[in-house]
């Protein structure tokens, strides 16, 4: 039997739903797989034999890092690659992967994982080390957010990059987020008071504290990680993006600004300081500015996927739609009505739901002259259908309303079952351009 070459190394504990899908995702990618147990009470272990793998129980000792190392001890291959059971490695040519890491230049690679951020949209990038060579001097450290990455600096191991993509789909809900926090923060304080040094560490233990709202808490260990002459620049960056989250939280948007710029200025080719700066921007009034700051931010979207990933690299993508939705309303405060509605409109056509575009639009509509255009355009795209969303049919009932076209808009309505309650607003209007005021009360009565 030859020997495999690269062996997938797993710790999981109640994964039965999550399992198939990553192990399917690394089939005829990896010639082993093993799956170390750390107590669960599915059907986890049964599942992973189906599956092939090879699975081993371990007792959990609230220490990440031993459980890995326990997997890294069974695992046979030339090539370690880990992956937690809610991932999914995106598609990838084993010949492609061998070329890589037969080249004898690499004894670890990073690769990007994508991380997709819930219902909003918007994704976060981040980069990890996950394929090295089996070693007996490679091993994981940190009894959370643990890595082989210190002990491959201690023995000079060669890092590079790969082009290999991870997908994380085990987005968690903000109760389950928080209780990993408190879970998190607990073990990072035990770690810290032993390894006080670990600039790494305390970044995610700042990060913890941040998702708490220990912001006093999480901005003492911030400002002494900027104190340590030791403190990586992309780790440096990581601190003054989550202080100037913290300045925003706590309305010092002048701060939140300096923090911003600081961080871009080190590194500005990331969107996350971006973003923060477009909030601070906004609350300034500064609507110009945001708009230029936005549009820039629509090009880094246009260019995701070039992004060069390194070692503790991480940044946060918004939505598209978010993003122009956000750009329609600064248009907007501007006076730039046509323009606005534009951007509404075409966020809704590339997949946003968010009913505040409808608030958004009704604002603008009285100050368009040209609203017999977009009557046309819209009833166009509602008509044929090209885009299945539920928001058209309502942007097309207030343009209709604001043309005076009631009777059309509730036909729409009721074509499209938008609900009678929102339909209200439009016999309301109807009522006090036709002058039939004293029909309101009984309308109102039936809301």
């Amino acid at each position: 039997m030859n020997e495999p070459i690269v062996s997938l190394a797993m710790i999981v504990k109640n994964e039965e739903a999550m399992l198939p899908e990553c192990l399917e995702s690394v089939n005829g990618i990896v010639d082993e797989v093993v799956v170390v147990d750390t107590g669960s009470t599915d059907a986890t272990r049964d599942v992973a034999k189906a599956l092939g793998a090879h699975v081993y129980v371990c007792p959990w000792t609230n220490n990440f890092a031993e459980a890995r190392n326990r997997a890294l001890r069974y695992c046979t291959g030339t090539w370690i690659l880990q992956l937690d059971a809610d991932e999914r490695l995106a598609h990838w040519n084993k010949a492609v992967l061998l070329k890589h890491i037969n080249n004898n230049h690499y004894d670890a690679f990073i690769v990007t994982i994508e991380s997709p951020m819930g219902e909003k949209g918007g994704t976060v990038l981040s980069s990890a080390l996950r394929l090295f060579r089996r070693d007996a001097t490679i091993e994981y450290e940190g009894i959370i957010h643990e890595s082989v990455l210190p002990s491959l600096q201690r023995h000079g191991g060669k890092i590079g990059i790969l082009p290999l993509r991870i997908y994380h789909v085990g987005y968690e809900e903000p109760s389950r987020h928080r209780q990993k926090a408190l879970r998190n923060v607990a073990l990072m304080e035990e770690y810290l008071a032993q390894n006080q040094n670990d600039t790494l560490m305390g970044i995610h233990y700042a990060m913890g504290l941040t998702t708490l709202h220990r912001f006093n808490d999480a901005k003492k260990v911030l400002h002494s990680l900027l104190r340590n002459t030791d403190t990586s620049i992309p780790l440096v960056v990581t601190a003054l993006n989550l202080l100037a989250q913290i300045a925003l939280e706590e309305k010092e948007i002048q701060l939140a600004r300096k923090y911003t710029d600081r961080s871009l200025s080190l590194f500005p080719e990331q969107m996350y300081a971006r973003k923060l700066r477009v909030v601070a921007l906004v609350h300034n009034r500064e609507y110009s500015r945001a708009e230029q700051e936005l549009l820039g931010i629509i090009e880094m979207l246009k260019r995701k996927d070039e992004h060069q990933q390194g070692i503790s690299w991480y940044d946060s993508f918004p939505a598209y739609s978010e993003v122009v939705e956000l750009l329609g309303a600064c248009l907007a405060e501007q006076g730039k009505f046509e323009e606005a509605l534009e951007k509404f409109l075409e966020a809704i056509l590339v997949g946003s739901d968010s009913p505040s575009i409808i608030v958004n639009i009704k604002n603008i509509l009285s100050y368009i002259p040209t609203l017999s255009v977009y009557e046309e355009k819209i009833r166009k795209i509602v008509a044929s259908n090209m885009v299945h969303s539920s928001l058209l049919p309502y942007v097309l009932v207030e343009v209709l309303c604001a043309n005076g076209k009631y009777n059309d808009a509730m036909i729409v309505g009721k074509n499209y079952s938008i609900p009678e309650k929102v339909m209200l607003e439009c016999q309301v209007r109807w009522m006090v351009q036709r002058g039939e005021e004293r029909f309101l009360y009984r309308s109102l009565l039936s809301f």
